[in-house]
């Protein structure tokens, strides 16, 4: 059996130095007994530890001061273990004094010493000593560090994420700071640092590129203290070797490793898992004195504890994955060498961002024809980032993510769980309107603004059903209607805001599609549906929202190819309004001269028209006549400067710039929907239909 000294010995239930005296005396440790606890307060508690575990009171292990007083008493082994898990400020000489004694095996907590050059001194004194010094960083030796670096290996060119979080409320980081002054890297994520030194061959002296997420790292002073609440950051070895670290002191309470590629999350562990967070409450119930967070690493104690021990007792094998101390010296040589560093780069970062001005980082969801009609508008916007492009038709989508160096997804929610800097700001839905749904609900409980192409929904009790869970998600659902980021419309509408033709009496628009859709595009639409809504809107814009009270409409194929699929091809669409005025939409799916969209405006006192651009302004006359360029091919071209202007001002309402308000909400939407629903009610029964508001 191997001799056990617990050098230590703290809060019952809550320190290291007690659990590992009560794993080893309880017999868990295979091999191991517990001889002796050296601690001046564990010599205090001496009545209470008897009544609690019996081997002291049988004399079987015993209590003393000092290791000194432990080696008049008792004969210290060639293969005795002490383990020293005291005081930092104490473990210094807690540690020279085990081996000044005779102790030749030691196991060390974590971090072994207050400062490097403490650390490096004992290394070097260890090793004139002869003595084999391991250190306690368990997470060496936990399951989920162990999957995930299994995971890893099938999954070539991926990276893993180290991350942990504590539990710490914002209001609590005055204290957390001071209570833990040495600084993050030298205790929360100490032992993430050992992993990547262990497994990755990170050393200072490795380390070719360091590169720390600004976006989601913070570095706060609190009091007299200066450290990070979140950190997250990158490192690359000359080798090439890449492994992440991420810390939030206010992030929960658990460990995870994450093996990514490409932005696109593929396997994921955690500690504890759902195994092990299962079973904790009967654990803490069994043992309601002792710290969860103790409970919840009692395997990787007990395995690192009978590492050793085998090792002691048999002289092999090296105890695998047990940080030697030698590491321990360059995990803190690398905690000092990063703390500086990364505190510079950050601050570096917040200069920058002062600076220059703020981005909106959109999620582009859906790359067909309107995603990439889109995405080149959100690309050349200056407060715009293009960050991932999402569709369920990845390979699809591949081409269009490669174009503009972007992120690819295959849902939403995939490209959100990858965001682990923080750079969707917002949600572009570009999707068929039949799954529109299911993206603006996991935008909306994502907290991210939301662009959706027109129509929101099907039907209007649909469309109010989605504004309303993003006016409980306190999130904006914008609505395109792009005729309303049209110059020229837009000079339409103020000059009949102005009263400049005085009260309108009738309104004429003719919409003539170009080029002609296929007719696989075309089956089972209507044009009375997908097209009128836009002109509908902008009627409704100029009327100050009045809706109409009568619809009429009909619809024709013009072709036997169209009659047989049962698809029209022109319509024409007449609403009366209760002010007395009549406006009328025609639509004809086969402009073959170009694009041709115009709008007509009657008024007592005159008449507004917008008329359709060519593709130049070049005039020419000569002998056959006068010559202008032809339209423009479609609406893309057509209307070019409103889809940019459609980008900028939702990129400042995700910016939160003062004034900027989408100005199309619930009501535009759903009386965009209902009218355009009646006209195709009317086309089906032949006969006017009443509209109901």
């Amino acid at each position: 059996m191997v001799e056990v000294c617990v050098v230590g010995f703290g809060t019952p239930g809550r320190s290291m130095a007690w659990y590992h005296a009560k794993q080893v005396l309880e017999g868990r440790v295979p091999g191991a007994k517990l001889t002796s606890i050296v601690s001046p307060s564990g010599c205090g508690c001496a009545k209470m530890l008897e009544e609690t575990w019996p081997a002291i009171k049988d004399g079987k292990c015993k209590l003393y001061h000092t290791v000194a007083e432990l080696a008049k008493d008792q004969t210290i082994k060639s293969n005795s273990v002490a383990v020293v898990a005291c005081r930092t400020s104490d473990m210094p000489q807690r540690v020279n004094d085990a081996m000044d004694h005779g102790f030749k095996f030691i196991y060390l907590e974590k971090p072994g010493a207050p400062t490097l050059p403490e650390l490096e001194k004992m290394s070097q004194y260890a090793d004139a000593k002869g003595v084999h010094v391991f250190m306690g960083y368990n997470k060496n030796v936990a399951s989920y560090v162990t999957k995930a670096r299994q995971a890893q290996e099938t999954y070539p060119g991926s990276q893993i994420l180290l991350e942990h979080n504590n539990p710490y409320k914002t209001e609590e980081l005055d204290s957390c700071f001071e209570i833990n002054s040495e600084g993050m890297l030298k205790n929360m994520a100490i032992h993430e640092l050992m992993l990547a030194i262990t497994f990755f061959g990170v050393t200072v002296s490795s380390l070719k590129d360091v590169i720390v997420e600004t976006e989601f790292s913070k570095l706060e002073t609190r009091g007299a203290y200066t450290d990070f609440s979140h950190l997250q950051f990158t490192l690359t070895t000359h080798d090439g070797n890449c492994v992440g670290v991420k810390a939030d002191r206010c992030g929960g309470n658990n460990s995870r490793a994450i093996v990514s590629k490409g932005g696109k999350k593929l396997f994921t562990s955690e500690m504890p898992d759902a195994e092990a967070a299962r079973k904790l409450p009967a654990l803490v119930s069994k043992e309601p004195t002792v710290s969860p967070n103790l409970l919840i690493s009692d395997e990787e104690y007990l395995d690192l504890k009978h590492k050793l021990c085998v090792f002691a007792r048999r002289g092999v094998p090296v105890p695998a994955n047990m940080p030697t101390l030698n590491q321990g010296v360059e995990v803190l040589r690398l905690a000092e060498h990063l703390t500086p560093l990364l505190m510079a780069r950050l601050q570096a970062s917040k200069r920058r961002k002062l600076q220059a001005p703020k981005k909106c980082g959109i999620a582009l969801v859906g790359a067909g024809r309107m995603g990439v009609l889109r995405s080149g508008h959100i690309f050349a916007n200056p407060m715009a980032e293009l960050v991932c492009i999402i569709d369920s038709y990845v390979e699809g989508a591949k081409k269009l993510a490669e174009k503009y160096d972007c992120g690819l997804y295959s849902s939403l929610q995939e490209a959100l769980d990858a965001d682990v800097s923080g750079k969707i700001t917002a949600v572009w839905v570009a999707v068929p309107t039949s799954v529109k749904e299911g993206v603006i609900n996991v935008a909306a409980a994502a907290k991210k603004p939301i662009f959706t192409e027109k129509p929101v929904a099907e039907t209007p009790e649909e469309i109010s059903k989605l504004f309303a869970v993003c006016k409980a998600a306190a999130v904006p659902l914008c609505c395109g209607f792009q005729r309303r980021f049209d110059t020229s419309y837009v000079a339409m509408k103020n000059t009949v805001a102005n009263g400049d033709i005085g009260k309108i009496v009738l309104i004429n628009v003719m919409f003539g599609d170009h080029p002609t859709p296929p007719l696989e595009y075309l089956a089972g639409a209507s044009p009375l549906l997908d097209m009128s809504p836009h002109d509908v809107d902008f009627i409704g814009w100029l009327l100050e929202g009045e809706e109409p009270e009568e619809v009429y409409a009909t619809a024709s194929s013009s072709t036997q190819a169209f009659k047989d699929a049962n698809v029209c091809d022109h319509a024409l669409l007449v609403a009366k309004y209760g002010s007395g005025t009549t406006a009328t939409i025609s639509i004809s799916l086969g402009a073959v001269y170009g694009y041709d969209n115009r709008v007509e405006v009657f008024g007592t006192k005159g008449r507004l028209v917008v008329e359709t651009p060519a593709e130049t302004t070049l005039t020419k006359q000569d002998l056959m006549g006068t010559h202008t360029a032809r339209l423009q091919h479609s609406f893309p071209q057509r209307f070019f400067q409103a889809f940019g202007a459609e980008v900028d001002l939702f990129v400042r309402i995700c910016l939160q710039e003062d004034g900027a308000q989408w100005p199309i909400d619930e009501k535009a939407c759903v009386v965009a929907q209902k009218v355009a629903m009646t006209a195709n009610q009317s086309n089906e029964s032949g006969s006017v239909q009443k509209y109901k508001k």
